[in-house]
């Protein structure tokens, strides 16, 4: 194997220990809804250029109502922020709770999801534990970080995955997003910062451009609030967040649709919520205007609105023919040029376990073996694996973290859990598997939706 191939082999290494960490750090934080809200502000605690911000001295509690277009409620999450020194470390202290319900594809699903956290003010030392359940899926994620390294255990299924992580002795909690301090709640209308920020899933260094758009009235938990909107980009995201005068979120809008706005805590114990809920795949659903979509198209032109600065990927399917037009079309692949194409590197990261597609584990494995026997065509093989989980998971709309463990133990599942489930057997018999996720034409409900494959 020659300098460079190897060279290669370890980037493929190193990416992939970078998306499980931040597998694991996303998994936890978005998982109780905290790496979005944290992050803009639902404690209070801004680094501010402008004012200080006295320590709390007891416990704080956040309810935020989770809502669908329309102003409907589809769930609810309560946050309590408390002062807590561990074993004479100053620290704060973080519990989540949260219930959804939705409508999808015609099914409800509801998800509750519960969490605690603590962190070390210097930001050397945090645990934490989540908790998540959706349609007889469980999961459990519990762990710690200390000096620099990750240690954490996954339970699905009947298996229990050790994680584990160096993050460097640089690394810090709060750029991670593990922490609730952002430096813009000071800005007037008009006025916008670019600030340093860390993306999550790469843990590369990333730039988030905040701007304040406008001061508003808004009616919170019953009553008016004065508040200051800002909007907050990053790559392709945008939030929208509006704070009020003690720098906390009265309301939030997410890139998914989903609006979260305070509350009384008797709204969220009260209210039967998700009753008349949109369907979420309907909502998210693209309805194309112009030609109407047929298979064995050539050709399709989409453009594409964003506020943001992200430009659009190309590749040789895509192909952008003015800013935010895009030209999709499959490959020319009829040209044979007889040219003896380049032996290729293993495929270290696509038949490399993780902790959602565990495909080193032995009930992964053995039954990898009795679907494919001792067919040796890799194609043949997936066609075997192929039929096998569409014959024996049961199609259901599921809300939850899929695992190919806990489909495997379920048997229940959409196209999440059918992919994940997938991969890891495809995996487990050495065939080289990725998780690819997408939009999709669908005849039956007539635009492109959701799926995984």
């Amino acid at each position: 194997m020659s300098l460079r191939q190897r060279e290669e082999i370890q980037e493929v290494l190193r990416r992939r220990n970078r998306y499980l960490i931040g597998t694991v750090v996303v998994l936890f934080w978005a998982g109780m809804m905290a790496l979005l809200i944290y992050r803009e502000g639902v404690s209070g605690r801004f680094n501010t250029s402008s004012k200080s911000v006295p320590p709390k001295k007891g416990p704080t509690e956040t309810w935020m109502g989770i809502f669908l277009p329309a102003e409907n409620q589809v769930g609810f999450l309560a946050l309590q922020e408390t002062p807590e020194n561990r074993n004479g470390t100053p620290g704060t202290s973080l519990l989540a709770y949260a219930e959804m319900k939705l409508m999808m594809l015609g099914t409800r699903a509801q998800l509750a999801l519960s969490g605690s956290a603590w962190a070390a003010e210097d930001n050397s030392l945090a645990d934490f534990a989540l908790r998540a359940q959706s349609s007889g899926h469980l999961f459990r994620l519990s762990g710690s970080i200390r000096e620099g390294q990750l240690e954490a255990k996954l339970q699905t299924g009947d298996a229990v995955v050790p994680i584990h992580f160096p993050l460097g002795e640089k690394f810090n909690l709060r750029e991670a997003g593990m922490g609730p301090e952002l430096n813009f709640a000071d800005l007037e209308p008009g006025e916008e910062r670019v600030m340093d920020s860390l993306d999550p899933v790469t843990f590369a260094p990333a730039k988030a451009k905040v701007k304040c758009l406008r001061r508003e009235t808004l009616t919170v938990a019953g009553g008016p609030v004065e508040t200051k909107m800002f909007e907050v980009s990053s790559g392709s995201m945008v939030v929208r967040t509006w704070l009020d005068a003690e720098d906390q979120v009265a309301r939030l809008e997410t890139p998914f649709g989903f609006t979260l706005q305070r509350i009384r805590p008797e709204e969220a114990c009260t209210q039967r919520f998700g009753q008349d809920s949109e369907d979420l795949l309907n909502m998210a659903a693209v309805r194309p205007t112009g030609q109407p979509v047929f298979r064995g198209a050539r050709r399709m032109v989409a453009k594409l609105t964003t506020t943001s600065d992200a430009t659009v990927p190309t590749d040789s399917t895509q192909r952008e023919l003015e800013r935010g037009v895009i030209a999709i079309s499959p490959p020319d692949i009829s040209t044979d040029t007889g040219a003896t194409p380049p032996e290729p590197l293993p495929d270290l990261e696509e038949l490399a376990p993780d902790p959602f597609v565990q495909s080193d584990q032995a009930e992964i494995a053995n039954t990898a073996y009795e679907i494919v026997g001792d067919e040796a065509d890799p194609w043949k093989k997936s066609e075997r694996l192929y039929e096998w989980v569409y014959e024996n998971i049961r199609k259901e709309p599921v809300l939850s973290f899929p695992s190919a463990l806990d489909v495997l133990k379920t048997r229940v599942g959409d196209c999440n859990e059918h992919t994940v489930l997938f991969v890891a057997l495809a995996r487990a018999a050495d065939i080289p598997s990725r998780i690819a996720i997408g939009v999709v034409w669908s005849d039956q409900y007539a635009g492109f939706y959701y799926h995984a494959w």
